[in-house]
């Protein structure tokens, strides 16, 4: 059944309001009291935020600039999935939290549902929008704007149940969100990918040109600078806020090194790769996003930066490849590499630092970074156990979710197979700009489709 090109208006208008109706019922501003410490909290997280902000709506949407025609539908959608998260991933996230301290006894008589906003609730609607990003990565080019917004509805609901187990239940440390953000929002789509049944063939719209891959590194550079603030946003103790700050930037820069290094390596000719270069080169700041606010020392954080650089160029190399051909899951913006593999990295060693980082290095913050060790009811080793079975769970429910999504996307129109990875298909492009592609037969790729399109 063709479903009219006016349903996902109707069905974006729709939604909204029910958003604009659950805040009018549910949602208020957190009551913050008029004192020097409260501004000097809000003085040091804003910036934070702000950055994370701009990596939402800038570093990841150029980043995916890099497709010859689709860099209108990168950008743009960006903007809506982010938006759109952002309003309901608050509500979600904190009904999930709410409702479980409610049945422990920690809420009182308040009703769940209430909520009350401030700085930290705005960054980890931000965080969940990551997620989310990273997903629409495996799927660019791919799904029409009905089905990317309906995996953006769904997503935020599994999201939040994950994170919520994770972090009241599981008791992680994950101050980066390497696991919660980055490996589940790469398996969720890559999941998806492999219900949407990609044919395995190269798509001839599927590459880049000069202009398109100089966009997508600046996304890459937004990124690389602001990444620092994305694994030190949630913290407000100035200690690990500094630790997580170094950690970060020595990563990043140690990556960069051997991402060079690898991509030269792995060519023939001993050229660089452009994919790896706008890539591989910020896998570090995921890599080392569990621990970032670790006692990991500087040297630590420099070897994972370096070996999540070289891990995430073989991925694009030799994984990706086989992943499209033999398993018939196309990951457009190889989130595999970049965010999937340094994320169980990162969980590695998150569980090795639990487990092995004795409690006196770290004074009186051990108990806030690890409560369950603090108050005695699980050894380090214990500790590590929970923070390598939080990627299993995470991957799990990741799957499973976006399984269930790509079902679902099945039931929705696609792009036709001619339009893929093209703007035409649902934006207004300048003539110049459209394809003039001529086949044997005389006609264009955008004619044949529309002859198609016609017959029907």
């Amino acid at each position: 059944m063709k479903i009219p090109k006016l349903t996902f208006g109707v069905v974006l208008f729709c939604f909204q309001v029910l958003l604009l109706a659950l805040y009018a019922k549910y949602v208020n501003y957190q009551t913050i009291p008029s004192t020097v410490t409260s501004s000097v909290n809000f003085a040091q997280t804003y910036p934070k935020f702000q950055d994370v902000h701009v990596m939402i709506f800038v570093g990841f949407a150029f980043l995916m600039t890099f497709l010859k025609k689709y860099s209108f539908g990168a950008v743009s959608y960006n903007l809506l999935i982010a938006s759109v998260v952002i309003q309901w991933s608050i509500l979600l996230n904190q009904w999930i939290k709410q409702r479980v301290l409610k049945e422990e006894g920690h809420y009182g008589d308040k009703d769940p549902l209430e909520i009350n906003l401030g700085l930290m609730e705005l960054m980890t609607a931000d965080f969940t929008a990551a997620a989310v990003l990273i997903t629409f990565g495996a799927l660019l080019g791919k799904a029409s704007r009905l089905q990317l917004l309906c995996v953006a509805i769904v997503e935020c609901i599994f999201f939040a149940i994950n994170e919520t187990i994770l972090v009241e239940y599981l008791r992680i440390s994950d101050v980066g969100g390497s696991i919660v953000v980055h490996l589940f929002g790469a398996y969720f789509g890559l999941s998806v990918a492999f219900m949407l049944r990609n044919s395995g063939d190269e798509h001839t719209n599927e590459s880049s040109v000069y202009h398109s891959d100089v966009f997508a590194m600046v996304g890459t550079l937004f990124l690389w600078v602001f990444w620092p603030s994305f694994n030190a946003g949630p913290l407000t103790d100035p200690v690990r806020q500094n630790r997580a700050v170094i950690n970060t930037y020595l990563a990043l820069a140690a990556c960069v090194a051997t991402t060079f290094m690898a991509s030269s390596w792995v060519d023939k000719r001993f050229k660089l790769n452009m994919v790896h270069l706008q890539n591989a080169t910020i896998a570090g700041g995921v890599a080392v996003g569990t621990s970032a606010d670790l006692m990991i020392r500087p040297w630590g954080a420099i070897l994972i930066g370096m070996l999540a650089g070289i891990l995430s160029v073989i991925g694009y190399t030799y994984i990706t490849p086989f992943l499209n051909k033999k398993l018939r899951i196309h990951d457009t913006c190889g989130v595999h590499n970049l965010h999937g593999m340094p994320a169980i990295f990162a969980a590695i060693c998150g569980a090795i630092a639990a487990a092995s980082i004795k409690i006196t290095d770290y004074g009186n913050e051990f108990a806030d970074i690890y409560p369950k060790v603090g108050s005695g009811d699980r050894t380090r080793g214990e500790q590590g156990g929970f923070q390598f079975a939080a990627a299993v769970v995470t991957f799990a429910i990741a799957v499973f979710g976006g399984l269930l999504t790509g079902a679902v996307l099945r039931c929705l129109d696609s792009p036709d197979e001619l339009l893929l990875y093209d703007d035409d298909n649902e934006f207004e492009v300048p003539d110049q700009f459209i394809s003039i592609k001529t086949e044997s037969n005389g006609t264009s790729d955008k004619q044949q489709y529309h002859m198609h399109e016609q017959a029907a």
